[in-house]
């Protein structure tokens, strides 16, 4: 049930969340990098990192899928690629 929650509960709400909600309805369709930077600031920040290096690959990351989204519109793709980050993830972590 964790690696369900971590895999794909976990991206699908945070995608929905950070890039359907806050890049919606807090930004004008026409600005693109404040949304981008805003966004991926709130997802690093979301993921209460223990240490410096963690919250600034949370906050790339997030970045990386803000782009993706400003870029594509396509919420299902930053919701994919965030789930195959996450599965890599995991198996690197609990897996090997």
């Amino acid at each position: 049930m964790g690696a369900l929650l971590f895999i794909v509960i976990g991206p699908i709400i945070e995608e929905l969340i950070c890039r359907g909600l806050f890049i919606n309805m807090l930004f004008e369709r026409n600005t693109f990098w404040m949304p981008i930077i805003t966004s991926g600031l709130f997802f690093g920040l979301l993921h209460a990192s223990s240490n410096l290096i963690e919250l600034l690959y949370y906050v790339f990351f997030g970045i990386i899928l803000s782009f993706t989204y400003k870029k594509t519109g396509i919420l299902s793709l930053t919701i994919s690629i965030h789930i195959i980050n996450n599965l890599i993830s995991y198996a690197s972590t609990f897996l090997m």
